[in-house]
């Protein structure tokens, strides 16, 4: 799977420099085509992937020997037919394997979150209802500069042939964010603080958006509890 994931990956890149409009609608549209006329899934991926300037391996073996191109693609698309299905579920269908995987880590961030802000308090409003700040200690922040690997730009890739949100990007900024509050807990507790006020968020992006910086700030205090009358 990962070979396959590797190529329609690049080749997905082609095609955003060839047709920005729907590069992925027209990559599947091409698929579908070839696939019509009577192509395995492989061997229209492999056509499809030279006809866009990239070289597959296994082609290239068989032509080394003297085979035609054609005759090469043929050789090379039996002996890669183990991963016709991988490629067939990849365009008929929406994989969720590695983003469950990934919906997981992010449930057990989350739920890492809530336990600490039971005894922490975190705020986005400068006050906190029955509580009375008795002591500011000054901003406090946290940060974290995340960049989506290889396999996650992939990933997001194959989502898109298929519309709809990027799950894959959606979970791994969600991580981010909780990530950066977290630092901001732990920053503020060394500050000798219980409770963070005015919290905000900011990112931005870093070296063209090969990465985003994802920072929480806001002004650690000490709060105490309002008795009721």
């Amino acid at each position: 799977m990962e070979k396959v994931e590797k190529i329609i990956g690049t080749l997905l890149n082609r095609y955003r420099e060839k047709y920005p409009h729907n590069p992925e609608g027209v990559l599947r549209f091409h698929m579908e085509k070839m696939v019509k006329n009577g192509l395995s899934y492989i061997e229209s991926l492999i056509r499809l992937s030279y006809k866009n300037g990239m070289e597959i391996e296994e082609v290239e073996e068989f032509r080394k020997r003297g085979l035609s191109f054609d005759n090469a693609v043929k050789e090379a698309a039996v002996q890669m037919r183990d991963l016709e299905e991988n490629v067939r579920e990849i365009f008929l269908s929406k994989p969720r394997t590695s983003i469950d995987v990934e919906r997981m880590k992010l449930e057990k961030m989350m739920n890492k979150f809530l336990k600490v802000t039971k005894s922490f308090l975190i705020v986005t409003t400068p006050t906190i209802p029955n509580y009375r700040i008795v002591r500011v200690i000054g901003p406090v922040s946290g940060l974290t500069i995340r960049s989506r690997g290889f396999g996650g730009q992939i990933e997001a890739s194959l989502e898109a042939l298929f519309g709809g949100e990027l799950t894959s990007l959606t979970y791994e900024f969600e991580k981010a964010r909780l990530e950066a509050l977290m630092r901001l807990i732990e920053n503020a507790k060394k500050m000798g603080a219980n409770a963070v006020v005015g919290v905000d968020f900011e990112t931005s992006d870093i070296r063209a958006g090969m990465a985003i910086a994802f920072s929480v700030y806001g002004t650690a205090v000490i709060v105490e509890r309002v008795k009721a009358d």
